[in-house]
């Protein structure tokens, strides 16, 4: 049992290594985007300190996911880096044999999961992102997932035109397409449309496999960077700055427009092909500073 100011996290540990290990795609974006599937497999984790804080699942999630990251982090024994040829089944093993769950009738496969992770983990410190998945439409696997996403971002749904992936001088710094903003829209002071090729879970956890790709515009992917989900951006944002207050960044635009939870085929019930529309950041008060709470997203 692992036990946590009285609740056993056993089972949402095993539900989130296995979402990271093998979850299919809208498992993994359940998780990133706070979807209420995700509530369903955390949010009661936290009802021991849920007085301590605001009366919403999806808050209770992001805290449970934070903490069963962090769960999942002491786990990982050295000798995963250390050894020149580690035995990921064995270290897995190790690694859990401290919670004293080994007759668990899912032991095995949780074993098998884990190990899994801590291969991608070891990947990743040998190799870095070296090797990671960059966007190629002539790839069939990357071009039937632009046409799955309607040819849009899978987060903001801007619609691409191939020329931004076949030609861009965005490596240059410079904006390759000029932005027409919204009366009282907020905008970046760079707004990037280059679609690339995102790791929905980050690339160390998650793995690089069709299963945890999507396509995003540079600025949703610049916003997103390593985050795990929408709320962990946010909590990054907090400052007492006021130059951070009063400024809009990728990561503050970003965390807005993935707390709508639109994605895969939900898009189509909100979207027609060129109707140039995408969703844009307002202010909800004009007497406010652009924290998350006085922001919000448009499709418009």
């Amino acid at each position: 049992m692992i036990n946590y100011l009285g609740f056993d996290y056993t089972p949402p540990l095993k539900k989130y290594i296995n979402l990271l290990a093998s979850g299919d795609r809208n498992d993994r974006t359940f998780l990133t985007r706070l979807d209420p599937n995700t509530t369903g497999y955390f949010g009661g984790s936290l009802e021991m300190v849920s007085n301590l804080l605001p009366d919403a699942d999806q808050t209770k999630a992001y805290i449970t996911i934070s903490l069963l990251t962090r769960i999942l982090w002491s786990l990982v024994p050295r000798e995963l880096v250390t050894s020149p040829l580690p035995d990921f089944k064995q270290l897995a093993k190790k690694s859990l044999s401290k919670f004293n769950i080994s007759n668990d009738v899912d032991f095995d496969n949780l074993i098998s999961d884990l190990a899994k992770i801590f291969k991608r983990i070891r990947r990743v410190y040998l190799e870095g992102r070296l090797n990671a998945k960059s966007l190629n439409l002539d790839n069939k696997l990357h071009l039937d997932l632009f046409k799955y996403q309607h040819k849009r971002c899978a987060i903001c749904s801007y619609e691409f035109d191939l020329d931004q992936y076949r030609f861009s001088i965005e490596d240059d710094g410079i904006e390759a397409f000029p932005y027409f903003k919204q009366d009282n829209e907020l905008c970046l002071s760079q707004t990037f449309r280059q679609p690339e090729l995102d790791h929905i879970i980050p690339y160390v956890l998650g793995g690089d496999m069709p299963d945890n790709w999507q396509i995003l515009c540079k600025s949703c992917n610049l916003g997103k960077s390593d985050y795990i989900n929408y709320m962990s951006v946010f909590a990054n944002q907090s400052s007492n700055r006021l130059s951070d207050l009063e400024s809009l960044t990728y990561g503050k635009r970003y965390a807005v427009i993935a707390s709508n939870g639109l994605f895969g085929d939900a898009i189509s019930d909100h979207i027609f092909p060129g109707d140039g529309k995408f969703f844009r950041i307002f202010k909800k008060s004009e007497e406010g500073f652009l924290t998350s709470m006085n922001l919000d997203s448009k499709y418009c």
